[in-house]
This record gives C-alpha cells, sequence and structure tokens, in this order.
C-alpha cells in the first residue's frame, strides 16, 4: 500500500475509498433504560385493576405469573414507594378478590336501603355444577338498574323448599326485608313459581332468623302480596314452540335446513364461500328458538350460491340440498315468524316495562293474525293459551301458573304508564288503583310511617275537686276527638288520599306518544305529583323478563372455562359479582384513584407498622 501512496497516488485513493465502503457500519449505541418517574399508580389501585383483569376481561389467576406481565408491572411497583409496594401474583390476588366483592355488595346495599325492589331468578347447570342466579331491578336516577346479587352453587336439590331457603338468606344478606319484594320474575319452571308462593305464604317453615321471619308473618296478615311474574321472552319462546310443533312439516324442514347448514361449514366448502365473500350458515342451539331463526335466514341467503356457484358431487348434492318446494317452504316458514324474531329482540330490552311488553305482545298478535297462515294462526293460538293462568288438578291448591297479563302488578305498570294506559279495561283500572293503594300502605309502613294504636289515656288520681272536673273534662275532650277519628280511620284517611291523587291522575292525564320515556316523564312530575311518582318509580321498574340472568350464565360461561373449571363456587360468585356489576366496579377502581391523590399525614408515621404487601387489604 505504501509503493501504490508514493508511486501511484490515484490508484491508493481509488482502493482506499473501496475498503472504507465495506467496513461494517458502527455498532448502535446501547440504549440506557429509561427511569420511570412520576407514576399515578398507588399499589392498592394496581391490585384492583388486576383483579378487574381477572373478574372483567376473563384472565386466569395463572395468567398473573407471566413473566411478560411480570415484566409490565415490576417497573410500577419497584418506583413506587416501600410502603406501597405490592406483590402480583395468582397467590396475592384471589382473596383480594373476596374483599373487593365486599365492597361492591356494600355499594349495592347502600343503593337498596329501604327501597321497594322486584327480584329475578334463574338457574343454570354446568357440566353437573348447578347455579342460582339472583338479580334485583330497580329504578335509580330515573334509569332502570339491574344489580347482580349473588350466583351461588348448589348442592343441595333443586326443590322449591330449597329455592326459597337461599334465596331469603340472599335477601337477609343484602337487607332487604321480604316486606320490600314486589315481585318475583321467573321462567314457567314450576319450583321458581312455587318458591315465590313459599315466601310469600309460608311462615312455619321459615328459612329466615328474626325479624325475617317476623316479615314473612306479618306479610301473611297484609293484603299485599309478593307478585310473581312470568318471564315473557321465555313464554313466547314456549309458544313458538307449540305452534311448531301443531304444524308438523316444519321439523322434516328444519332437520334437513339443519343438515345442510352443518355440510356448508366443512373445510372445502367453507373454501368456497370465503372465496366467493359469501358469509358462512350458522347453526343453531334446539331450546334457543332465535338461534334456529338465524340458521334459516343465513341458508336462504345461500340458495343462489348453492345452487349455481357451490361445486359438489352430485352425490352430496342429492343428499344434502334442498329442493325448489323446500326453499319456497323456508322462505315462507321466515316470513311467517320474522315478527316473532324481532318481537324477541324488543323483549330482549333491558329497559322493557311491563307495558311496553304488553304493546310489544299485542302488536305481534297483529301481525301474526294478518298473515292468516297455518303457522301465524298456530303462534297466536299458543301464544293465547300460554298467556292465561293454569291452576293445579286439585283446585284448592290455586294457580300453578300465574296469568301472564291482568295481575295487580301489571295492571298497575300500565295504569302508570300514559302510553298505554288506554288499553286497560274499567275494572282493570280499578284493580290498579286498589294494588297501588295497598303497595303505598306498604310503601309507609317499611319507613315505620304506619299509625300505630293510640295510647289509653291514663289518670291520675285527683287530688281536688278542680283538678278532676278538668281531667273529666279532658276525658270528654278527648272522646269526642276519638269520635271524629276512630281508630283505623287514620290509616283509612291515607289510603283515600292516595286513591284520590290516582282518581285525578285518571281523569285528567293525556296519552303520551308511544316513543315517549315514561321514566322521564315521571321524574319531571317528581315535585308535582311526588307520591304518584314513587309508586311509578316501584312499579314501572317491575320486570317483564328475567333475561338479564341468562346474560349472567352467559358471562359464568366465559368465566368458568374449561382452564378455570375448578374453581370454587365462592369465587365463581365473588368473581361474578364484580364481572355483573362492572359499573360500580369502575366507579369503586376511580374512588381508589382519587382517595390515593388526597394527602395522608399519618402515612409517614405508620409506615413502619404496615401490613406486607401481599396480605394488604383492599
Amino acid at each position: 500500500m505504501s509503493h501504490l501512496k508514493t508511486h501511484h497516488k490515484e490508484v491508493h485513493d481509488k482502493i482506499l475509498q473501496d475498503l472504507e465502503s465495506r467496513k461494517d457500519p458502527k455498532p448502535a449505541e446501547k440504549l440506557k433504560p429509561s427511569i420511570l418517574n412520576g407514576v399515578k399508580m398507588s399499589g392498592r389501585a394496581l391490585q384492583v385493576h388486576c383483579i378487574r383483569l381477572v373478574s372483567q376481561h376473563g384472565l386466569s389467576f395463572k395468567s398473573l405469573d407471566y413473566a411478560a406481565l411480570q415484566a409490565i408491572l415490576r417497573p410500577m411497583i419497584e418506583a413506587m414507594p416501600a410502603s406501597e409496594r405490592v406483590t402480583i401474583s395468582s397467590r396475592s390476588i384471589p382473596p383480594k378478590i373476596c374483599d373487593m366483592a365486599s365492597a361492591i355488595r356494600a355499594k349495592i346495599m347502600g343503593e337498596l336501603d329501604g327501597k321497594m325492589v322486584s327480584i329475578k331468578v334463574d338457574g343454570c347447570s354446568k357440566n353437573s355444577r348447578y347455579f342460582l342466579g339472583t338479580n334485583v331491578q330497580y329504578i335509580l336516577s330515573g334509569k332502570i338498574v339491574i344489580r347482580t346479587l349473588a350466583v351461588e352453587e348448589l348442592f343441595i336439590s333443586t326443590t322449591a323448599a330449597n329455592f326459597k331457603a337461599r334465596i331469603c338468606h340472599i335477601l337477609k344478606m343484602y337487607r332487604i326485608p321480604i316486606k320490600n319484594v314486589v315481585s318475583f320474575t321467573s321462567d314457567n319452571g314450576a319450583n321458581y313459581i312455587l318458591a315465590c308462593k313459599l315466601m310469600d305464604e309460608d311462615s312455619e317453615d321459615s328459612c329466615c332468623d328474626s325479624p325475617w321471619a317476623d316479615a314473612e308473618i306479618e306479610l301473611l296478615h297484609d293484603e299485599f302480596h309478593i307478585q310473581s311474574i312470568r318471564c315473557a321472552a321465555h313464554t313466547l319462546e314456549l309458544s313458538i314452540g307449540d305452534a311448531r310443533k301443531e304444524n308438523f312439516e316444519i321439523k322434516p324442514l328444519l332437520d334437513k335446513v339443519r343438515k345442510l347448514a352443518n355440510f356448508l361449514k366443512n373445510e372445502t366448502n367453507v373454501r368456497q364461500l370465503k372465496e366467493n365473500e359469501k358469509s358462512l350458515p350458522t347453526t343453531d342451539v334446539v331450546t334457543r328458538w332465535g338461534s334456529t331463526y338465524d340458521m334459516l335466514a343465513s341458508v336462504s341467503k345461500l340458495r343462489n350460491f348453492t345452487e349455481i356457484s357451490l361445486n359438489v358431487s352430485n352425490k352430496d348434492r342429492s343428499q344434502y340440498f334442498l329442493d325448489d318446494d323446500e326453499w319456497d317452504a323456508l322462505d315462507s316458514t321466515l316470513d311467517d315468524l320474522l315478527p316473532a324474531r324481532q318481537a324477541t329482540t324488543q323483549l330482549q330490552h333491558q329497559n322493557l316495562t311491563l307495558g311496553d311488553f304488553y304493546a310489544v305482545w299485542m302488536e305481534l298478535q297483529m301481525k301474526l293474525e294478518k298473515k292468516k297462515t297455518p303457522l301465524s294462526t298456530s303462534l297466536v293460538k299458543a301464544m293465547t293459551e300460554r298467556s292465561r293462568s293454569v291452576n293445579y288438578r286439585d283446585a284448592r291448591k290455586g294457580e300453578r301458573l300465574p296469568a301472564l297479563f291482568h295481575s295487580p302488578s301489571f295492571n298497575s305498570a300500565v295504569f302508570l304508564d300514559p302510553r298505554y294506559f288506554s288499553l286497560l279495561s274499567p275494572e282493570q283500572i280499578s284493580d290498579a288503583k286498589a294494588y297501588l293503594c295497598e303497595l303505598w300502605a306498604r310503601v309507609q309502613k317499611a319507613r315505620g310511617v304506619a299509625v300505630e294504636p293510640e295510647p289509653e289515656e291514663t289518670v291520675d288520681e285527683p287530688e281536688e275537686l278542680d283538678s278532676e272536673d278538668s281531667s273529666l273534662f279532658e276525658q270528654l275532650l278527648a272522646s269526642k276527638n276519638k269520635g271524629r277519628f276512630p281508630d283505623g280511620e287514620v290509616a283509612a284517611a291515607n289510603k283515600n288520599t292516595i286513591r284520590a291523587l290516582l282518581d285525578e291522575y285518571d281523569r285528567t292525564t293525556k296519552p303520551l306518544p308511544r316513543k315517549t320515556d315514561v321514566l322521564e316523564y315521571w321524574e319531571k312530575r317528581r315535585r308535582v305529583s311526588p307520591e304518584l311518582h314513587e309508586l311509578a318509580l316501584i312499579v314501572l321498574a317491575i320486570p317483564a323478563t328475567e333475561v338479564s340472568v341468562e346474560r349472567l350464565f352467559s358471562s359464568l360461561k366465559f368465566i368458568l372455562r374449561p382452564q378455570r373449571f375448578n374453581l370454587q363456587g365462592s369465587n365463581v360468585d365473588h368473581i361474578l359479582v364484580l364481572h355483573a356489576n362492572s359499573e360500580l366496579v369502575k366507579e369503586y377502581a376511580n374512588e381508589v384513584m382519587v382517595l390515593e391523590k388526597l394527602p395522608n399525614p399519618e402515612r409517614s408515621s405508620s409506615s413502619s407498622s404496615a401490613s406486607s404487601c401481599s396480605s394488604g387489604s383492599l
């Protein structure tokens, strides 16, 4: 190189430049780890959000031990003061779930304090484990609120008496007196309906201690009773099942469509459907007719594709495909059942009142009557039959199934709903007024406003004639006053007052358009008519369905996955209470964050006595 540099400078420079270009680039500088400052997260808040990961987002406890998650959490924990540091693991979080669930239950208890409420109950069996779900429904700040009270695993037989015992236990846990329960909504299961009757009538086999037993006994001697409400959505589903059985030609059609749907979902056909940008057909759950309708609709949309474009063998075509008559029958069935499918969707709304349910039911019947097809006629007939009450064979036992309509609570809810009160007959209006008067008396009694019997006058032995004469006059005056307002007439006057308000409402209230928000209407009348406003909030909160409990059991499938199936029943209950009451959980998490921002003058003095990281309370 020195020779080239001395005698051939141009060649040397060119070679040197070429060598420089071939050299490896300079190694990248090592990134220095950033220091995490100003973390707006306390140890307590971090625990709360990790609990939310498990209870609301479905993470398993073991996922808290994942190295990647620990790598995310470690910098935050290390940036905290020593007294704030916590341990996040599959061992430290489960005990905290119980504490947080207790905090959420305390919030629910605060909301329920002194309220007249409606409860919804249903059961679910999952791989030999049986759970009883209980929801409570009421109106708060002008909105219908649903809270999950419990999802208890039962290890006893599913009899009405056992259901009653567990429901009473749950009510006692939330300090809800039985006399504050207005209605009991369940599916058409005989055990649940009988459990409601036992709660209302049976005082000897009481599952509750005093004063809960006293509440049950008092209920027996009261004219006000817990109203048993059958789930409207479930009743409609049973009606559709009855109509399908009556039209026996539908079953072979459903079986063939189901067979075709499964055939179209094999690997070869799925590839062809995706290549042609077609949606895959759905398969149904036999016990859910809505999913059956969706399956029929999904297959119907693929008629042209299956007949023209789908490449299958002649053997498969003859074995699985529908002929023209069957395709036409499928379209006719879909047309007949479309109003019922739309009604089912409407009945699943959370803010559904009994008045809304009545309107949906009547509108469905009118649409079906207009069609005049065998299936629609059968469905109208089945709906009419299913809506009636059913008595026991032994007439002395009374009703086995309550009527879907025209119960006192139903009449009252429709009467206080100006959108639909014109649908009631004079007899129903009279029944509604009587029920609302009894309900108002119950509300007053729950508040302790009920009039107590007047104590007997005790007169001291007079010492002088003047005082004796004065005492006699006082007795005369008291007797005259008592004659003017005899015992029991105070309560009657109270009822007469509320009756007068109901009569005035009946005479002067104008019907509202159907799309009006009836809850907002009554909120505007809070100051004008506080008594009727309070009654309206109670009866309008009576649920027409127990769909929310079924959704709760859908969450149970999400929480109790195969990987987590061995979760203890108590942990399942705690997790589902947090999962279902997500609104309260978010509120609780925000409260924790706010509390942690407040200065704590005792922190420095108490840090030495603080509990260990893994056992700190929430």
